[in-house]
């Protein structure tokens, strides 16, 4: 919390002064209230836009460990309510002059101004972005918020109650939602909907129970509460359920055959009135940079022809003489020629060796490191469908080890030449050591230890991926072809998800344009093709694009300071601001760059 000083004024009073005609004593001079200074006043915006956060978004009550008492509220009016409150951010912000703030408070001013900026111009976007897509839907962290709520006092069972009762009106919403872009010619693409019946259905088969209802194994532990109390509240939350369903069917039939051919067969967002705009907003929003999408695709197309250079070159280190395309084949069909571990067991202590492997190199590079341990286990089968790889989970109160989930599934037809890559974009010195410097770092807001700007934190995992290589790991050939794959996924994405949006590619052009150049399997390209046109496009940039940004900065600074670099210095002046915009990030470098140029010629 922030402490804004108050200054308490007294005057004085003379009773009879203008009755009685008397002569004024003459007051002693009291002291005019003093503006606040400019960093009061940020501090102040700081904690209004935390508080707002706190109160608003379910994944960071989650992350924190907080009472969960309301679901989303995905309506017009709520995105209006926050598009005003935004403004009135922004307001403030405008009597503060950043030159009046100190290095560290103007990173916060940009941060916040960003921020608010976003809201504010994403309100005319509303309609665009669907509410029930598999990647991007609210519908996935509500559950788990039904899942993990802790029961820990016997006012638990009503406030669990009491959330579960709000389930149906969050339903209502997301089905007004659809219904009003659909009446606006704005529909799910046809490649997209049984992806989407799958999210809405696996509430209706009787596993999906499970989201709701309550095993008595979570109750164990909650003293005073007798089996009558008990009894009456596992009735409540049958009702509840059966309350429910009927939302979830009508969701569904909406969604159902006659949604279905209605639904376009093209792909991207240039078919829908407003379209092209809102692709350009995705692209800033999840960049951070002034950038626009046709720019974005010729980055795209120059780092793919490099990449396919380099890994051509590596061919006779691996043993094989031929095309790309029968390189990839023989590795996805022939496990001699590339060894993996055949079961997921294996695979897990594997991924450990690697970035326990690493970690005592990672001094050469960082001045610090994350005291939050890590971990490696598999997803849950009903995620390892429609996750290709899988996903890092902060550390929270309930469990403060950094995790990555790895897809388990299937892995005699799972080429693993990207292990080591992928483990050092998700674990060390990736997203465990970014995340958990900035949520370890006391000395930052809070506010600024949660940020998540797309573009620095996964530019950030692709950066440290790649720093693997100045550590000397990568020895293995294959590793290193590894690498470069993972470097290649990332550039065709700059390629695919403009050529889909801006370019009007069909999915077939992009299928055809992904399949000549990874390993992947044709349905988890399908399935990342599915991911750029509907469910959340243009983030896809924001790994190459921040990536590149991270080398740039460190290029300009080596350049500029010589001798006097210090790479552990420039990461540590990178990490420890938190997940800044790119643009911030910037000139917080060239500040530090300016600064350090300074003692050097001292």
């Amino acid at each position: 919390m922030f402490l804004r000083a108050i200054l308490r004024l007294s005057a004085l009073f003379c009773p009879g002064l203008f009755l009685m005609g008397c002569v004024p004593v003459t007051a002693p001079s009291t002291p005019a209230p003093q503006p606040e200074s400019p960093s009061v006043r940020l501090a102040a915006v700081a904690e209004a836009q935390w508080q707002h956060s706190l109160a608003t978004t379910l994944p960071l009550r989650l992350k924190l460990g907080l009472p969960v008492r309301d679901l989303p509220d995905v309506s017009w009016s709520a995105a209006q309510g926050e598009a005003e409150f935004a403004r009135g951010i922004l307001g403030r912000l405008e009597t503060i002059p950043p030159a009046a703030l100190t290095p560290d408070e103007r990173r916060t001013l940009g941060a916040i101004r960003w921020q608010a900026e976003m809201v504010v111009q994403g309100l005319e976007h509303y309609w665009l972005s669907f509410p029930v897509t598999p990647y991007a839907s609210p519908i996935a962290t509500t559950h788990h918020a039904f899942v993990s709520f802790p029961f820990n006092a016997a006012q638990d069972l009503a406030a669990y109650l009491n959330l579960l009762a709000k389930y149906p009106v969050f339903l209502h919403q997301i089905h007004a939602k659809l219904a009003e872009q659909r009446r606006r010619g704005i529909l799910i693409p046809k490649a997209e909907v049984p992806a989407v019946r799958a999210l809405v259905g696996s509430c209706m088969v009787p596993a999906g129970n499970v989201i709701f209802t309550v095993d008595p194994d979570r109750l164990r532990t909650l003293n005073g509460v007798g089996e009558e109390a008990r009894a009456t509240f596992y009735r409540r939350v049958g009702e509840a359920v059966q309350r429910i369903r009927p939302e979830l069917e009508g969701l569904l039939a909406f969604l159902g055959e006659e949604y279905e051919q209605e639904a376009p067969e093209a792909l991207g967002l240039w078919q829908y009135p407003g379209g092209d705009a809102y692709y350009d907003y995705l692209v800033r929003l999840h960049t951070t940079l002034d950038v626009t999408p046709e720019a974005v695709h010729q980055i795209g197309l120059r780092e793919v022809a490099r990449l396919e250079g380099e890994m051509a070159a590596l061919h006779p280190k691996l043993g094989f003489d031929g095309t790309p395309a029968a390189l990839h084949q023989r590795l996805r069909t022939d496990p001699a020629f590339h060894p993996r571990p055949r079961d997921p067991e294996a695979l897990r202590r594997r991924m450990l060796d690697l970035a326990r492997g690493i970690q005592p190199e990672l001094g050469r590079l960082f001045l610090h490191q994350p005291a939050a341990p890590f971990d490696v286990r598999r997803l849950d089968g009903a995620l390892e469908g429609s996750m290709a790889f899988g996903f890092y989970q902060d550390p929270t109160p309930g469990n403060p080890v950094g995790t990555y989930f790895f897809n388990g599934s299937n892995l005699e037809a799972r080429p693993l030449v990207v292990l080591e890559a992928l483990v050092y974009h998700e674990l060390e010195p990736g997203h465990h050591m970014q995340i958990n410097l900035a949520s370890e770092n006391e000395s930052l807001i809070p506010l600024r230890r949660e940020l998540q700007a797309t573009a620095y934190t996964e530019g950030w995992g692709e950066y440290a991926s790649s720093l693997g290589v100045e550590l000397g790991k990568y020895q293995d050939p294959f590793d290193y072809y590894g690498r470069l794959l993972m470097d290649m996924l990332v550039s065709v994405r700059l390629v695919v998800d403009t050529g889909i949006h801006r370019l009007r590619w069909t999915e077939q052009q992009a299928f055809d344009y992904m399949r000549q150049r990874l390993l992947d399997s044709d349905e988890q390209i399908r399935t990342e093709i599915l991911r750029y046109a509907t469910d959340i496009p243009a983030q896809a940039l924001a790994y190459k694009m921040g990536g590149r940004h991270f080398a740039q900065l460190r290029r300009e600074a080596e350049a500029t300071l010589g001798e006097a670099f210090d790479v552990r210095q420039f990461h540590d002046a990178v990490l420890g601001g938190g997940a800044l915009p790119m643009g911030v990030l910037e000139d917080h470098i060239r500040w530090w760059i300016g600064t350090h140029r300074l003692e050097e010629a001292r």
